[in-house]
């Protein structure tokens, strides 16, 4: 291991062109054709983008700062069983496609929050509206938060102007150049954070002598890993529960998520739409494989000589950005393409983020108050306007909030999918509840929102007062070229009952006995969004029923069809007769084309 390289003048310019190019961008969008001047351009690029830039975008708003990041860090840390999410992507991608996303086009929506408005009623389109506005902010600064702190390090910049730098780029490209900006920045971001990755990964293995050698000593230390099939739902990853529990969180991202839902709608017809999303499976496998095999490369490259105890660096999460400057720092300029890279990934996911509150707040708040104040349509330029002005608000909190994301500090890639649990969980189970299940209603919707949330709360409000954590597999310093460890030192981690083990340096210590704690506050992350659908199910269902029955209204005939899964009344055959009501609707006769 070398002393710690930071950025030289080449890698500071690389890094600016990459911003420059996507600050141009915006300004090339919000110049040209129409100059974003409706609502509809400027939120949905006039309905008419090509397949290229919308699969592109769908993949790096996803692939964000999080994987580059975070998956080669989880790598070294647990072990490849993540890398088996892959296969979530291929069953959840299709549900996609073909129950969720053509309800959503059919209906020519902006904002995903129309649908739950014409579903149930304006509250709960109000209540979806409040959870989804935490879910995205919370996650965008996440998003944000990853970067700085890589960047901090390798830079003479404080986290501070790090935050402000990303932030404010992001913003001014979104909120000049709309929606085509946004898709093809995504485009230009996902072919740099492909160079950075690929350069990462092909320099490592050059040094550790080729792709072979780094899974044998990844391997002999326990990293190499994709068949566990223990069954209990408190281990952090098993097949099983990065499978199941991974399928249902891709469908919070796809499925339930107006970034994603918007951008289906920028294409011209359904079948584009559903093209598109089947593109994100060999593009999110390819994807997954290189976030992951760069963990398995970053661990074999560090496999004797761990830099947090070494204290080289101050959290996991800059892993991958001390590797780089370790291995690419000589190359003048590639340090710079990397960070590039990752905030590249940071840009796209936040762009799309505010653009998509944009969205909801211009047709779910704006509009609604408008015309119901003065009675007639809100004028285009005005609804523009506004557009951009929730596009520059939404940035402004994304950079507060990152700024408070780093009091709390913690894994990026756990925290990510924490939140899409907790909150997108429940999201997806009120979308869910509404499309699959014709007798749901208004109060159903309402409880089982409410319910689903507090049980997701109430889980990580336990894990966090009970002060546990996840212990990451040993670490070695016995290669370090200072390794001068007496022989009954220890080094912890982020570990609740184990002491990291380092070889030939220090001793194992005897776990401590747990106190007793309950089951469900160790219920592994991956397995969150299924908790929020049973819930959201155990209890909207019942709610609904009881619902309708004291009110005697809700009646299952009086559901628009447009608005819930065909092939709900088709399988109802198949059900007890007690329950074919809650899933039998009229011919579906008058729904758009």
């Amino acid at each position: 291991m070398t002393d710690m390289v930071t950025f030289h003048w080449a890698d500071y310019l690389v890094f600016s062109v990459v911003l420059l190019a996507s600050a141009l961008i915006g300004v090339y969008y919000g110049c040209t054709g129409k100059k974003q001047s409706t609502s509809d351009e400027f939120l949905l690029g006039d309905r008419q983008m090509p397949l290229f830039p919308v699969s592109m975008s769908m993949v790096a708003t996803f692939f964000s700062a999080v994987s580059v990041l975070g998956a080669p860090s989880e790598i070294y840390n647990y072990g490849t069983l993540y890398w088996l999410w892959v296969i979530s992507f291929w069953i959840a991608l299709p549900i996609t496609a073909h129950v969720y996303l053509p309800i959503y086009y059919d209906l020519k929506l902006t904002s995903a929050y129309e649908y739950l408005d014409r579903r149930f009623n304006k509250v709960i389109r109000i209540m979806g509206i409040i959870t989804y506005t935490f879910h995205i902010l919370i996650y965008m600064s996440v998003i944000l938060y990853g970067p700085s702190v890589a960047f901090e390090l390798v830079s003479k910049l404080p986290y501070w102007a790090t935050v402000l730098l990303g932030g404010f780029v992001c913003l001014f490209y979104t909120s000049f150049g709309g929606m085509k900006a946004v898709l093809w920045a995504d485009t230009l971001q996902v072919a740099v954070i492909l160079i950075g990755i690929l350069a990462l990964i092909i320099q490592g293995c050059i040094n550790l002598g080729g792709v072979g050698e780094a899974f044998r000593i990844a391997n002999e230390n326990r990293r190499i890993e994709f068949f566990n099939w223990n069954p209990d739902p408190t281990e952090r990853h098993t097949t099983l529960t990065v499978i199941i529990g991974g399928t249902f969180t891709v469908l919070v991202i796809y499925a339930g998520n107006q970034q994603m839902i918007q951008r289906y709608l920028t294409v011209d017809t359904k079948r584009r739409a559903q093209i598109a999303v089947y593109a994100n499976m060999p593009l999110t496998f390819i994807a997954q494989s290189l976030f992951c095999l760069t963990g398995v490369v970053l661990f074999a490259a560090y496999a004797t000589c761990d830099p947090l105890t070494q204290e080289q660096i101050k959290n996991r999460d800059q892993m991958v950005t001390y590797m780089v400057m370790d291995i690419l720092g000589h190359l003048k300029g590639m340090g710079g393409l990397f960070m590039a890279s990752v905030f590249a990934a940071a840009m796209s996911t936040m762009s799309s983020g505010q653009n998509a509150l944009a969205a909801v707040y211009l047709e779910d708040v704006a509009k609604p108050i408008y015309e119901s104040v003065h009675k007639r349509p809100m004028p285009a330029k005005f609804a523009v306007g506004l557009s951009k002005a929730f596009a520059v608000f939404f940035g402004i909190a994304t950079m507060a909030l990152a700024f408070v994301i780093d009091q709390l500090g913690g894994e990026i890639l756990t925290l990510a999918l924490k939140i899409f649990g907790i909150i997108g969980g429940p999201l997806l189970g009120l979308f869910t509840l509404g499309i699959l299940f014709p007798c749901a209603n208004a109060w159903g919707a309402g409880a089982g929102l409410i319910a689903s949330l507090a049980i997701e709360f109430w889980i990580n409000l336990g894990f966090i007062l009970n002060g546990l954590t996840t212990p990451t597999l040993p670490t070695r310093t016995d290669g370090c070229p200072n390794a001068t460890f007496t022989s009954n030192a220890t080094f912890t981690t982020m570990v609740s009952t184990t002491t990291t083990m380092v070889y030939e340096t220090t001793q194992a210590v005897e776990p401590t006995e747990e106190p007793a704690i309950f089951y469900m506050y160790k219920i592994s992350y991956m397995w969150f969004t299924v908790i929020a659908l049973l819930v959201t199910f155990i209890v909207g269902l019942p709610v609904s029923w009881i619902a309708a029955k004291i009110t005697g209204r809700y009646k299952t005939e009086d559901v628009d069809p447009c608005l819930v899964w065909p092939i709900c009344d088709k399988i109802c055959c198949c059900l007890p007769e007690m329950f074919r009501g809650c899933c039998r609707v009229p011919e579906r006769k008058y729904c758009i084309a």
